[in-house]
């Protein structure tokens, strides 16, 4: 058995013996196993010295996506400052994507009057500010860009481009999408084809215009020609959505540097480059 050690709390909702622990991958952030029981499986997942409400936000955004009957979540079954316990979701293995499709353009058709959600959360270990702004445009630059240009490995030159792209958002970006619930971190891992509906894990939602979670897609290398046209067919996207998705790349480029740093430096100077 692995010799991670279990938190009591687990130990006495579990009661039955643990059988196994099996490391599971995918994540970046957190340690996460299966604990097998003679008469369950859950997923246990644990960072030490988790940040405040670490977990909380994430079980919180995995309500918002269950409440949008859009996709299913595991069931939390336990939630604490430095650990979470849900149940386990046996994988099928033929991936539905043009099912996803459709239950995604559901999934951006939950909307709200504003940008961001009732309380701040994570993408991965980082902070993600979501206070509510009227206009997309002002919250994409004050809530997802400015907060994270800041960075080392940004040069002169390069904190010039960011003060001139910042100054020019406008052109590209107005507020014709409206504030759609988006999952926020959506790509392969965080999607579970079970082999009676899908589910979707480790979410960082807030309402967003819709495009910036096709962009992430786009970014990740997970949207399938299938996905996209069922999607489309379900809720079109805007015609000159190619206009800005780069701009939407931006976000994730800049998570991944914070995470793991110069590999993503090129693709961010590319976009500058090419709007600046």
């Amino acid at each position: 058995m692995n010799s991670c050690v279990i938190p009591a709390a687990i130990k006495n909702f579990l009661q039955d013996p643990i059988l196994s622990m099996t490391p599971l991958t995918g994540g970046s952030v957190c340690q996460t196993y299966k604990i097998t029981t003679h008469s369950q499986a859950f997923v246990y997942k644990h960072l030490h010295d988790a940040p405040e409400d670490f977990f909380r936000q994430e079980k919180a955004g995995l309500q918002y996506l269950a409440q949008s009957n859009s996709f299913k979540t595991p069931h939390v079954v336990l939630c604490d400052k430095d650990f979470m316990l849900m149940e386990y979701i046996t994988h099928a293995n033929h991936p539905r994507w043009e099912q996803f499709g459709e239950r995604l353009a559901n999934l951006h058709r939950h909307t709200a009057a504003d940008y961001g959600l009732e309380s701040n959360n994570f993408f991965a270990a980082l902070p993600q500010n979501n206070q509510w702004q009227t206009h997309w445009l002002d919250f994409y630059r004050d809530q997802r860009l400015a907060p994270l240009i800041q960075h080392p490995l940004f040069n002169q030159h390069d904190r010039q481009q960011w003060d001139t792209l910042l100054g020019k958002l406008e052109q590209y970006i107005d507020n014709s999408e409206p504030a759609s619930l988006i999952h926020g971190d959506l790509w392969n891992t965080n999607i579970l084809f079970a082999e009676q509906d899908i589910y979707v894990i480790d979410p960082a939602v807030y309402y967003a215009s819709r495009e910036i979670e096709i962009a992430y897609l786009e970014f990740v290398g997970d949207a399938h020609p299938q996905l996209l046209r069922a999607y489309q067919e379900y809720y079109p996207l805007s015609k000159d959505y190619a206009e800005r998705k780069n701009l939407y790349l931006l976000y994730p480029y800049l998570i991944h540097l914070h995470l793991f740093g110069e590999a993503y430096l090129a693709g961010l100077r590319n976009i500058l480059n090419y709007y600046c």
